[in-house]
């Protein structure tokens, strides 16, 4: 694809948009960032915020804060960082920010919560119903004692939005955060992002909010997207810091409404699209898989880009390319640890660590393993977070090594339940959430009904260690793949998009055929339509130079003539279908 029709003033319009923002700041009035991928969103918070600190925040009143609200620890520590820690900011995470300011309310917020969904957790307590606990939220799972509610991670932002309809509630969040600014709005949940419309931004009351973010990289369910009213004002950001010319214009035909300019001409790259329309055999009927290729037959459509683009000259090293596919357990299959993605069952926590056991293997035990193997003795317990044990004589070292020795010899052939016992003893330990849970595992009597946290762990710790290993690399960002969810935020040099079947919550041959007259959607395929639309537009704008599009179920003419549109003719390749 050509880089004709790509602006390169993006520095002017970037500047544009900013002078915006802080007229809107100036002038306490809400406003949204509508900012595309690539266009510097971040930027454009750090610098609102920087226009706060020599313009607004000597006029603070005592007490009061700027919050700044954002997604990710990560995202939180750059912002600190680019800030100096300016501590006339409160920059924490969405539920870490939203706690903090539904703590005190503690009778509003039991008379709010729903005891329905703490069933469970009341009837393990002995308890009829919610009396007069404290609430609190610090595990992030629901557990009730006489003393305590602890609150699950949805809870949060449940009770937030039910309590912007409480006057006293918004008065005190305004008294405390005259100003609060949202990274990426997109992602907020739906309940309370329509909360703080309804009751600060409609009214005209409440906090100055200004939203950062992009309705087209909404991807996660239960989040708000598009945010609109004549209240807030949009300003658009059409820039792309991140992508050469030809990404540029494929995101542009895909998005007329919110054009992107680049810095600067940037050479070389390209965009292909390959389809198996051809491929008759190895259909797998069903809603699940639409009419999508077999796995094996998908493994060998990928191998035959990789060929082509191998030809093209990309680099197809881990390092330079990733290829993004749906889910987990796809990437699971071909990276090597099956049965973990298969426990947990629709569940990121095992590739984002938060299961304590996993986290433990993942991040300690692989670690310590490395630098024992690289002949780094005293960093083994600094990995472990253990003090070195003393060596008295030589039978002590013996003793020592003979231990890792057998921790390796675990890792090459043993299970998971087989490392986690060479830990619990001497000289070695598990952290004491690793070794709560563990106890309650084995305190419970044989036939004993365990719950299904309990039953995640015992079928965990039959687990071939070799999988721990595998999901390290995945994790590390070793592997060539990453789920198309995992990667809003990160670029590649090269992507390569596996599109088909296997999730029912995506239907891309029907978008592709409703994309050029997005006018004319069905009502019942409306949401489905956006949430294609919008995973789409996040794989495609990942890479800074090159990108590859596979899809393995069949596409309509209508389809093709998009593709065609977006690509161009001569970027459209059919694969060849196997013989035999």
């Amino acid at each position: 694809m050509s880089s004709e029709n790509v602006a390169t003033n993006a520095f002017h319009l970037a500047t544009q948009a900013q002078a915006r923002i802080s007229e809107c700041l100036s002038n306490s009035k809400n406003f949204l960032v509508e900012a595309g991928a690539g266009a510097g969103k971040t930027a454009s918070l750090i610098e609102a915020l920087r226009f706060l600190q020599v313009s607004s925040l000597g006029s603070l009143r005592p007490g009061h804060k700027v919050a700044c609200i954002t997604y990710t620890n990560v995202a939180k520590a750059e912002i600190l960082e680019r800030i100096d820690a300016d501590q006339r900011f409160l920059v924490a995470t969405i539920h870490e920010f939203f706690w903090s300011v539904i703590q005190p309310f503690q009778k509003d917020m039991r008379d709010l919560l729903d005891s329905e969904k703490f069933a469970s957790a009341l009837q393990k307590a002995g308890l009829e119903g919610f009396t007069n606990q404290r609430i609190e939220y610090a595990r992030g799972h629901r557990r009730v004692t006489d003393a305590v509610i602890s609150l699950d991670h949805d809870d949060v932002p449940f009770l937030a939005a039910a309590l912007f309809s409480r006057p006293k509630f918004v008065t005190r969040l305004k008294s405390q955060y005259p100003i609060v600014l949202i990274d990426e709005y997109q992602d907020t949940n739906d309940a309370l992002a329509r909360a703080i419309m309804a009751h600060c931004v409609v009214p005209a009351v409440g906090p100055v909010f200004g939203f950062f973010g992009d309705d087209w990289q909404q991807i996660h369910p239960g989040s708000v997207g598009q945010l609109s009213h004549e209240n807030l004002e949009v300003i658009l950001k059409g820039t792309n810091f991140r992508s050469g010319a030809p990404v540029v214009k494929l995101l542009n035909a895909m998005r007329p409404a919110l054009p992107q300019a680049l810095p600067t001409t940037k050479p070389g790259g390209e965009t292909l699209v390959f389809h198996t329309d051809k491929w008759e055999a190895g259909r797998v009927p069903g809603p699940h898989t639409q009419d999508d290729l077999d796995a094996d037959l998908i493994d060998v459509a990928l191998e035959q880009v990789r060929e082509i683009l191998a030809k093209n000259g990309w680099d197809l090293t881990p390092q330079k390319t990733k290829t993004l596919i749906l889910t987990h357990k796809s990437i699971a299959a071909r990276q090597g640890y099956p049965q973990i993605a298969e426990l947990f069952d629709n569940n990121d926590d095992f590739a984002k660590l938060e299961n304590p056991i996993v986290r433990f293997l993942v991040e300690d035990v692989e670690l310590a393993l490395m630098h024992y193997q690289a002949g780094r003795t005293g960093q083994i317990y600094e990995a472990l977070g253990m003090n070195r044990p003393y060596v008295h004589k030589p039978s002590d070292k013996a003793r020592l090594r003979t231990a890792l020795d057998q921790i390796v010899e675990t890792a090459k052939t043993g299970t998971v339940a087989g490392m986690l016992e060479l830990f619990r003893a001497e000289p070695f330990h598990c952290p004491a959430d690793v070794i709560r849970r563990l106890d309650e595992l084995l305190d419970l009597d044989e036939d004993a009904e365990r719950s299904p946290r309990q039953a995640e762990l015992e079928t965990l710790l039959t687990v071939a260690y070799a999988e721990i290993v595998a999901l390290r690399e995945y994790v590390n960002h070793h592997s060539p793949y990453e789920t198309e969810h995992g990667v809003k935020g990160a670029q590649f040099e090269n992507v390569v998009v596996l599109l088909g079947g296997g999730w029912n919550w995506y239907n891309f041959p029907r978008f592709l055929a409703y994309a050029a007259h997005p006018d004319k959607v069905a009502a019942k395929h409306q949401s489905g339509y956006r949430r294609a639309r919008n995973l789409l537009y996040v794989c495609a704008s990942r890479p800074t130079t090159n990108l590859a599009v596979l899809f393995t179920q069949k596409l309509s003419s209508e389809a093709h003539m998009v593709l065609t549109d977006w690509f161009g003719a001569e970027n459209v390749e059919s694969l060849t279908a196997p013989i035999g």
